[in-house]
């Protein structure tokens, strides 16, 4: 199916947690969120949640600077 990961169109098949490990994402860090569709997804909700053709999806990295 093709969604959208951060504003660039990508072929995928797999769950959000897939995407996520393709994206090299550390599950566990709670540095990172993730919205579909303009929704932030609960961290507790990512091992269910089923992708759809058109997805949009943001997947933001909290980050520390001085």
């Amino acid at each position: 199916m093709k969604i959208r990961v951060n504003g660039e169109m990508v072929q995928l098949e797999g769950s959000l947690v897939d995407l996520l490990k393709n994206y090299s994402i550390d599950l566990s860090t709670p540095r990172v969120a993730v919205a579909i569709n303009e929704t932030i997804v609960f961290r507790s909700e990512w091992l269910t949640v089923c992708l759809k053709e058109g997805d949009q999806i943001e997947i933001i990295h909290a980050i520390q600077g001085g």
